[in-house]
């Protein structure tokens, strides 16, 4: 169920998927199944791969959460992104797994309804 996960980041999925889970019972989120809990960040790595096939010259994600298709896209070489979200609590879990990755990518934290990146 989590094969992209396990195959782009061989060495911090479970690292990840305990970041995540993490962030979700902070945030008093209650009653999602274990099932839905895996699918979600998988299908943020799927996203991101998607994505990476395409010529990108850079890229943004608004409202990145955990930045999965972010940091994706940043581990798979696409260097030139920034992922952005409101919530300064769950950027710095951003920036942890950003520098645990060794990836590249710019985060800010910003409310796009007042400040246009």
């Amino acid at each position: 169920m989590i094969s992209r996960l396990k195959a782009v980041f061989p060495e911090d999925w479970q690292y990840i998927l305990s970041i995540y889970k993490d962030f979700l019972s902070s945030t008093g989120s209650q009653g999602a199944s274990e099932n839905l809990l895996l699918i979600l960040p998988e299908i943020g790595v799927k996203f991101g791969e998607r994505l990476s096939q395409l010529r990108l010259n850079g890229f943004v994600e608004i409202g990145c959460g955990l930045a999965i298709p972010s940091l994706t896209l940043a581990k798979l070489g696409h260097t030139a992104g920034k992922a952005i979200d409101i919530d300064p609590k769950i950027l710095a879990h951003v920036e942890d797994l950003k520098d645990r990755l060794g990836c590249e990518l710019e985060i800010q934290c910003s409310d796009i309804f007042k400040n246009r990146p």
